[in-house]
């Protein structure tokens, strides 16, 4: 009985070794796995900027990698530039001009000139599109919201004070409120909660109108 007994307890010390020893390497191989899995990590975490980055690089080896600097893709120099292209020969002439005076100036305050431009000259042609359509009676309209907001009963009240008068015979069959679209489709008025109120491009075409319209007569 005796010798059964030390039977099972040797068995059971080979067992319990086996399994210390398994366990060993159960950790010694997730140990060997852990670096391989960070890196894999890290690859899929930034692999948009390690895509961008292979283009620029020179050498890989043991030491290293070595990636050269990224190279920035210049524009063309302005002289370099076609200026030519419009149909009209005036718009041509007028762009080498500009071409010219552009370069008597810093190229870092180039971009701001030519968007300041672009957007002024937009902004003269709408101003002359509306001004080709426009009424007297619209400018003058614009002059007295110029002083203070009406409400919308009194912006009407106004219209049959002093415009109907003018041309009953037209106005009349135009009414107050085809008269009043012009002004609000062109963004020169709005009306918010029954107020009449002049907008900012009101104030400047108001402004360019006097400035260089001063002389031009409106009909109505």
């Amino acid at each position: 009985m005796q010798a059964c007994n030390a039977f099972w307890a040797w068995l059971s010390e080979i067992q319990n070794a086996q399994w210390l020893e398994w366990f060993k390497v159960l950790v010694d191989f997730g140990k060997s796995l852990a670096w391989p899995v960070a890196l894999l990590t890290i690859i899929y975490t930034f692999r948009k900027e390690i895509r961008e980055l292979i283009p620029n690089i020179d050498e890989a080896g043991p030491g290293g990698i070595k990636v050269s600097k990224q190279q920035a893709v210049l524009a063309p120099p302005a002289a370099a530039l076609q200026v030519g292209g419009h149909p009209l020969e005036t718009v041509n002439a007028l762009a080498e001009v500009l071409r010219e005076e552009l370069n008597n100036i810093v190229p870092e305050q180039h971009t701001l000139i030519l968007i300041r431009a672009l957007a002024e000259a937009r902004v003269i042609a709408n101003f002359e599109s509306i001004f080709a359509n426009i009424f007297k009676s619209q400018v003058d309209a614009l002059a007295d919201l110029e002083d203070e907001q009406m409400s919308l009963e009194e912006f009407r009240g106004w219209f049959n004070e002093h415009i109907l008068p003018r041309n009953k015979e037209v106005f009349s069959e135009m009414g107050f409120e085809n008269w009043v679209e012009y002004l609000l489709r062109n963004s020169l008025v709005v009306i918010d909660d029954n107020v009449a109120t002049m907008t900012q491009k009101g104030i400047d075409f108001l402004d360019f109108a006097r400035r260089h319209k001063d002389g031009f007569v409106l009909v109505n």
